[in-house]
């Protein structure tokens, strides 16, 4: 199977059914929005105790890496159910 077979199976109705689903009233897409946001917050904290010695460079660079991933992800998905090509 191709890259574009698999893209061809995935329709925007089912991605948009995955990220509404209401996980105690809110959309799913609504956590990893905040599990995102989070991450941002703590690669920050962890890059300024890392300036101080105090923690390893190398914990702040995984922790930005997936956040990274996961702001891309996000993005990408309400992209797609927001802006669907017609």
């Amino acid at each position: 199977m191709t890259i574009g077979g698999i893209a061809a199976a995935i329709s925007i109705d089912m991605l948009s059914s995955i990220m509404f689903y209401s996980v105690l009233g809110f959309p799913l897409v609504m956590y990893f929005g905040l599990l995102t946001l989070v991450l941002l917050l703590l690669g920050a904290f962890v890059g300024g105790q890392a300036l101080k010695g105090r923690m390893k460079i190398q914990t702040h660079k995984i922790l930005a890496g997936i956040a990274l991933v996961l702001a891309i992800g996000h993005a990408i998905a309400m992209m797609i159910v927001f802006f669907p090509k017609k």
